[in-house]
């Protein structure tokens, strides 16, 4: 009897180690099956992040160039620019108006004349007993003038990115003949 019950004790222990082994398998085949649809979702979420964005289209970058003829002498007269003139051009001349000093009795044509405005750009002139041409430029840190009472070197206007719009020649300061020539920088758009 002790042979039969070790032909029995071994028929079990085979019998689980054949459940073991398919419970194993099984077990391995459903882990790998369940790796490879996360890896799947792993690489759909990575092809997500790393697909690149449809942009919009811009809006217009144009900038308008209004044509005015102003003269602005007094505090309150920079109420006579434009609507569409910049707000901080607006504060700055509110600024250097209130500071202006001239005999208006004397220079009545004296202050500030304003032709042409743009976002960044306003050209004008600034006189009391004489004058001068002026471009203002917008930069980060405010408002800026560039004066002149004949041509400009070609250099400062490429440096201050001023367009031809604004001033529409300069002088060729890197020849000895000092040329006239059309504004490098050429129009605003």
């Amino acid at each position: 009897m002790y042979k039969r019950q070790s032909g029995n004790a071994t028929l079990i222990i085979i019998i689980v180690l054949v459940v073991l082994s398919l419970a194993g398998a099984g077990w391995l085949v459903w882990s790998r099956q369940n790796n490879k649809s996360n890896d799947a979702d792993t690489a759909k979420n990575i092809s997500t992040l790393t697909t690149p964005k449809v942009v919009e289209k811009e809006e217009d970058t144009t900038e308008s160039i209004i044509e005015v003829e102003l003269l602005l002498q007094h505090s309150g007269d920079q109420d006579l620019l434009p609507s569409e003139t910049a707000a901080t051009f607006v504060e700055y001349m509110t600024e250097r108006l209130n500071d202006f000093d001239c005999d208006f009795n004397e220079n009545p044509s004296a202050g500030f004349t304003i032709s042409k405005i743009s976002p960044r750009f306003v050209a004008g002139g600034i006189g009391c007993l004489g004058g001068a041409s002026t471009v203002w430029y917008l930069t980060t840190a405010g408002w800026e003038e560039l004066g002149f009472q004949s041509q400009v070197p070609c250099s400062k206007l490429v440096e201050l990115a001023i367009p031809s719009d604004f001033l529409s020649e300069c002088y060729d300061d890197t020849s000895a003949g000092e040329e006239i020539i059309s504004n490098p920088n050429g129009p605003l758009n």
